[in-house]
């Protein structure tokens, strides 16, 4: 299966620490630079950003660092749309990995529909449970882009549905409730969640992130957003494809 990893240029140090671990475990990759959402110009942003759409979906207007995810996943279902490749993997730079890695990338290639629409999670950040058995259960919805399995219907599903940039790159519970995928979590997860244990800062959710400022309100305050977010909603479902 083809692998993309995700790197900045910005970043030598994590390709160089991931590139090692990727060599131990015998597993090739092809770096995609990263979109580094701070450095695009405004016109840049306009034309890939549906800004309005992503309030309205979202609560929050779209910070720098979930714009360049977005567009760097973007950047990459591109590129693996050109290979002629049925599926992908797509890895971000700041993982560990389980030993059995390539194997469980194997047993899903084996296992996934090319033709469907479908995503494969190999980390875990929700509640679903799949124990030490190897199986692949249709997921709700999670909340990372660190590793997975994505079809070449899903990729070209994505960017038709996401481009201009209307939700981040994570947004698969979204996703999957309106049809436009079918996601899955492979047990066991064979890429640990290394973001909570500090390994590296998030480029997405730096240390002044305002992304919880609504849990901050008072309870007054917290009524009249979710007030105005669910307004946006429905505006915004008036226009979402």
């Amino acid at each position: 299966m083809k692998v993309f990893l995700v790197n900045l240029d910005r970043n030598p140090e994590r390709l160089a620490d991931i590139s090692r671990e990727l060599a131990e475990l015998g597993v090739e990759f092809e770096r995609v630079s990263a979109v580094y959402g701070r450095s695009l110009g405004e016109d840049e942003k306009r034309r890939s950003v549906a800004r309005f759409k992503w309030w309205c979906l979202n609560g929050t207007a779209p910070r720098d660092g979930e714009i360049g995810c977005a567009l760097s996943h973007l950047k990459t279902y591109r590129r693996f749309l050109e290979t002629g490749e049925n599926c992908c993997c797509v890895l971000e730079d700041d993982l560990l990995f389980d030993r059995r890695f390539k194997e469980q990338l194997g047993r899903i290639e084996k296992w996934i529909d090319p033709n469907r629409a479908q995503v494969v999670l190999m980390t875990n950040y929700s509640a679903e449970k799949g124990g030490d058995e190897w199986r692949i259960v249709r997921s709700a919805g999670d909340s990372s882009t660190e590793a997975y399995v994505i079809t070449k219907t899903a990729a070209a599903e994505l960017l038709k549905r996401n481009y201009p940039v209307c939700t981040p790159s994570d947004g698969w519970r979204f996703w999957a409730k309106r049809g436009w995928i079918e996601l899955y979590h492979a047990f066991p997860t064979m890429v640990p969640s290394t973001w909570q244990l500090g390994r590296y800062s998030s480029e997405v959710c730096p240390d002044d992130d305002k992304l919880f400022r609504a849990l901050e309100l008072g309870m007054v305050g917290r009524v009249l957003w979710k007030i105005k977010r669910a307004v946006g909603v429905i505006l915004a479902a008036l226009t979402v494809r």
